[in-house]
């Protein structure tokens, strides 16, 4: 009677040696090879990689075989394989190992073409080199006339007089074939640039097809063994580079529920040289090329910097690089010590809990292998808010919409870009950093026109006291600002005003007499000097204002900055 039941291991590699595998009792070189006709049937994405799982299965006979995956993708990580299996009761597995076949298949039409223009255009050079050579002996040759004309002239002058057409007719020989050796070696010079673009073009072209990760094979190799014929379900896990994901946000806000509704939606985006088609996809936090090994700990020792004799190629380099000497004996000195160990790369199941956040789509989903974003809806929660509005009227005149959220959820909210909609319309982009579960958090909604605020400037009045008919040493300026606030919302408004009054840096400079028509509710905001802040909660239509009073004095001849 046959049963059916699950191999239960899970073997992990480093270095291609497993951590567990079962005794094996026969040579595996001499088991029978199954292909596997394998599918990505799950996917967990990482920030920066993503772990692919695999899956086949296949009819085997009583025996020993070797379930092959062929044509891995260049990017898996081999350190990184994982193999599980389940199959009738008694099926053995003995671990993975991957396989690498480089192979010597015939050169497609196109590598031939671009080889054979390539090389043509290399003999083009070649040649073009050679015509500059020749035309540079033209050149000596035509100089070496030049330079004899010019000592045998002399010579033939007492014994003869060359007539004027002779001597035009040497100056107009010598002087017509330098001017065609010169085009001539530019037309040349040229000519080389314009092959050397050409071919560089052409190579470039050649290795996009004929790159080395398509002249090797990269398979993983399952051996294993059946005491009962029937068919076993073999699974490969393996981490590939070129996939990330990031969370973005769209926050509703529900004012008369005082609530807001965030939905997560994971962006994912992968170029790993496989399409994930209807897999089962999981984000995840963790970052598993980070490593997990802290670096090792080690004391700061500061000393006085001794400079260090430069090395003799140093010398002869220019007086000017002297300058950067102190620089590089430091750089050298930085060296010595114990060298930092590598890394250990530590590749962790996704799971909920632990250290690290998952999130699961439901249904399977397809992400193509040519780095476009696909945007998956991950999770959708309603959160506790109160909504206030905050105005920095001096460095801005608009009300600013905010929401105080409580992270109700038993998940951290991880840190992300969130597109903000108030009464179903998009009032632009915020954001937030990771918020803990139980923690509140500020959620900036934008600008909302609803509620208006202005800052006037009612009186600025500089004190011009004589004494005797002599202007005083010291200048005086009296401010007087008012700030408004209306509400022209349909509900009660809460609005943080801040303002911020001079503070002087300078003893000869005195902020003197400040007055408000209303007290504010907090002075020097978060250890701020000068910052204060009023509390306002307006009613529909209801306006409010405050009048803020000052006198600014400091020496007449004294110009103020920020005054």
């Amino acid at each position: 009677m046959n049963h059916r039941g699950a191999v239960n291991m899970t073997l992990r590699f480093f270095g291609g040696f497993p951590l567990a595998v079962l005794s094996i009792a026969t040579a595996v070189s001499v088991a029978a090879e199954i292909p596997a006709d394998s599918r990505i049937t799950a996917v967990t994405v990482y920030p920066d990689a993503a772990f692919v799982t695999r899956s086949a299965t296949v009819r085997v006979e009583p025996g020993e075989h070797a379930v092959v995956f062929a044509d891995m993708v260049p990017g898996m990580d081999e350190n990184s394989l994982k193999v599980g299996a389940s199959g009738p009761a008694g099926t053995k597995l003995y671990g993975a190992r991957t396989r690498r076949e480089f192979l010597t298949e015939e050169l497609s039409e196109r590598v031939r073409t671009l080889t054979a223009d390539i090389q043509k255009l290399e003999d083009d050079i070649v040649q073009a080199e050679g015509i500059k050579r020749a035309l540079a002996d033209e050149k000596a040759y035509l100089d070496s006339i030049r330079l004899f004309a010019g000592t045998q002239l002399p010579k033939d002058l007492v014994t003869r007089m060359p007539t004027a057409a002779e001597l035009e007719a040497t100056l107009k020989f010598l002087g017509e074939k330098l001017r065609q050796n010169a085009a001539s070696v530019q037309a040349q010079d040229q000519r080389i640039r314009q092959l050397r673009t050409s071919v560089e073009a052409l190579r470039r072209e050649l290795a996009e097809v004929s790159g080395p990760a398509q002249k090797m094979r990269r398979s993983v190799v399952v051996p294993l063994s059946v005491v009962q014929p029937g068919s076993v379900t073999v699974e490969i896990g393996y981490l590939v580079s070129g996939a990330s994901w990031r969370p973005v946000y769209d926050a509703r806000a529900d004012f008369a529920k005082g609530t807001v509704e965030l939905a997560l939606h994971g962006v994912v985006v992968q170029k790993t040289g496989e399409d994930w088609r209807n897999v089962r996809l999981t984000f995840s936090t963790v970052k598993p090329t980070a490593g997990g090994r802290m670096p090792p700990v080690e004391p700061w020792f500061l000393r006085p910097l001794q400079p260090r004799p430069l090395p003799v190629r140093a010398k002869l380099m220019r007086a000017d690089a002297a300058t950067a000497a102190p620089v590089a004996a430091f750089a050298d000195e930085a060296e010595v010590g114990i060298a930092p160990q590598a890394a250990e790369t530590v590749y962790a199941e996704a799971q909920a809990g632990g250290l690290s956040v998952t999130y699961t789509v439901t249904r399977p989903v397809t992400v193509r292998s040519d780095g476009s974003e696909e945007r998956l809806p991950v999770m959708s929660q309603t959160l506790t808010s109160t909504y206030e509005y905050t105005t920095f009227p001096r460095a801005a005149a608009y009300a600013y919409l905010g929401a105080r959220v409580l992270n109700g959820s038993e998940s951290p909210l991880l840190p992300g870009r969130v597109n903000v909609f108030v009464d179903g319309d998009y009032l632009g982009e915020s954001g937030f950093d990771t918020i803990a579960p139980g923690e509140t958090f500020d959620l900036s909604l934008g600008v909302d026109e609803g509620v208006k605020v202005k800052r006037d400037l009612v009186s600025r009045k500089v004190d011009q006291t004589l004494i005797g008919g002599i202007a005083s040493p010291t200048k005086k300026t009296t401010f007087i600002w008012k700030l408004t606030v209306e509400n022209y919302k349909p509900r009660t408004a809460r609005v943080n005003v801040f303002e911020a009054l001079p503070v002087s840096q300078d003893d000869r400079i005195k902020v003197r007499n400040v007055r408000t028509s209303r007290e504010p509710t907090v002075k020097d905001w978060q250890d701020r000097r000068g910052v204060w802040k009023w509390e306002l909660d307006l009613q529909p239509k209801q306006k409010a204002e405050i009048t803020i009073e000052y006198e600014v004095e400091h020496p007449r001849e004294m110009p103020v900055e920020g005054l």
